[in-house]
């Protein structure tokens, strides 16, 4: 082998380093150079080279173009030892715009090597070229090149690091988000498990996914209950009971109840988390390397995640009974005044949450339906006569035809309904059934060309949630008996609606009205 560099190019002054597992993780260097003399003594003299434990493992390549091709290849590649004058004077400077500019790479190491200090000036290149160090190669030892590769590996290092703790706070955060938007004990306790599952990154050269096994058990007096796991614990779709588990993975997972503390062993984990509503909660996962401190770290974050998020759930379901124990209990006054209107109330709200799921189906009114709007509208509607209180009972419960005066005081259940309503939703933030309600109770008796009361708005001027319930209010009207009325049949019922489709009601509502019946 001849040398067609200066002498001092690779000259020996320090030591070589003691050997490596060849076995271990490398750090990928890229050799970049047109002379494969200069490949062979870089490969020589690094070969027994170790940082932190880790070898090399060299990339060739001969030209600027193939450098480009490679690192596109081996994004991962810690330190690309690049020569400037290639098939171009300037490949080198291109292949750094390349790495910088069109792929975005900004971990990689690029030591510029040059045996044309002239054509690419130092100051220049550093000025104007996002590299980490620039070497003559006639002033390039062996040991300075040592010393260049630790430096711009343990730079790659802790670049990386950085990059991967954001990385593993990002997914933290996005899992986190997801789960505060779920209601359900039983969803969050299976996304968690997934999130948790997920929030640990494949590492090694084959990307081999860390994760084995696990479990979700919550610990509610003497009989802990699977609440999520993988396929390990689950058989003919369904989760195992808990008596299934291996003793040892019981043992370690009752410790973490009885001492309320997360434990990580060498291939496992146990996370404990508690809830207002006094589970205690144990996550078991089992991973198919060891983790680190900052894998650990990223889980002890996300089981608080999921505390809170369990919290948030059972904090939701203490206000949601709250509210609707509220709503009916303010319901139950309209019942004093009509006989009927317990049974009316319920089939009210039966009915116009499946013709507001209906149109929800069909994609109808998607800035103002959506699962919120669902959940809510069933509730909120049996409110809708909630006026009535302040209509006297001899005018209600009138057998022969009301006189106008008795016509406008009626009308006025509407008005006194929508501000009582208003005032009881005054103190609640945000959207919320009381709210929705004082619309319903407010506008449910206009028309949908005008002329309803109590302000004779037309079309989409009136509330959905109110043109909905108008639909459903009627029908059940019509096929009820009154104290003065008899009922009418359902077809007649029916007959009435779609007469009035497009006059009275919105004609969208009413073709999902007449989808989702199903008169009880």
């Amino acid at each position: 082998m001849t040398m067609t560099h200066d002498d001092n190019f690779f000259y020996r002054d320090g030591p070589l380093q003691a050997p490596v597992d060849e076995a271990a993780e490398k750090w990928k260097v890229m050799i970049v150079d047109d002379d494969e003399d200069v490949h062979e003594l870089t490969d020589l003299i690094l070969k027994d080279f170790s940082c932190d434990g880790f070898g090399l493992e060299f990339l060739h390549a001969y030209s600027g173009r193939d450098a480009r091709n490679l690192i596109e290849r081996h994004p991962d590649t810690a330190l690309m030892l690049l020569d400037v004058v290639m098939e171009t004077d300037n490949a080198g400077l291109q292949v750094v715009k390349h790495v910088r500019e069109t792929l975005e790479n900004r971990m990689v190491r690029i030591i510029l090597r040059t045996g044309q200090p002239g054509i690419a000036p130092e100051k220049e290149v550093i000025r104007d070229y996002d590299i980490n160090d620039y070497k003559e190669k006639s002033e390039l030892t062996i040991q300075k090149l040592y010393n260049a590769v630790f430096s711009a590996l343990r730079s790659y290092r802790d670049i990386r690091t950085i990059h991967h703790n954001r990385e593993g706070l990002e997914r933290v955060v996005k899992s986190s988000s997801l789960l505060f938007n779920l209601q359900s004990f039983h969803n969050i306790a299976r996304n968690a498990f997934s999130q948790l599952h997920s929030i640990i990154k494949p590492t090694g050269k084959n990307g081999k996914a860390p994760f084995c096994s696990g479990f979700l058990a919550t610990f509610s007096g003497a009989a802990p209950t699977l609440i999520a796991g993988s396929a390990e614990y689950m058989k003919d779709g369904e989760l195992t009971h808990f008596k299934d588990v291996p003793p040892e993975i019981v043992w370690h997972a009752r410790r973490s109840v009885n001492e309320k503390a997360n434990f990580f062993t060498n291939d496992s984990c146990y996370l404990y988390f508690p809830t207002s509503n006094r589970l205690q909660n144990v996550a078991y996962l089992r991973y198919a390397r060891p983790l680190n401190e900052w894998d650990r770290r990223l889980l002890e974050i996300l089981s608080s995640s999921i505390t809170m998020a369990f919290d948030n759930v059972w904090l939701y379901r203490q206000i949601g009974t709250i509210q609707e124990s509220a709503i009916l209990s303010l319901a139950k006054l309209a019942e004093f005044k009509d006989t009927d209107t317990g049974n009316h109330i319920h089939r009210v709200s039966v009915n116009t949450e499946r013709a507001a799921r209906a149109l929800f189906s069909g994609g109808k009114y998607p800035e103002d339906i959506d699962a919120l709007f669902i959940e809510q509208i069933g509730l909120a509607s049996i409110l809708h006569d909630i006026g009535k209180v302040g209509v006297p009972e001899s005018i209600l419960l009138k057998k022969g035809q009301l006189t106008e005066e008795e016509w406008r005081i009626i009308k006025l259940h509407t008005t006194i309904g929508g501000e009582i309503l208003r005032k009881a939703a005054e103190g609640i933030q945000g959207r919320n059934y009381l709210a929705l309600a004082a619309d319903i109770a407010l506008y449910h008796h206009e028309r949908f060309t005008g002329g309803g009361y109590p302000f004779g708005l037309t079309g989409h001027a009136i509330p959905v949630s109110a043109r909905i319930v108008a639909v459903v209010d009627v029908y059940d009207a019509l096929v009820s008996e009154r104290p003065y009325k008899k009922p009418i049949s359902h077809e007649k019922a029916l007959a009435i609606i779609r007469n009035e489709s497009g006059v009275s009601f919105d004609p969208v509502v009413v073709t999902a009205f007449l989808e989702a019946l199903q008169p009880d």
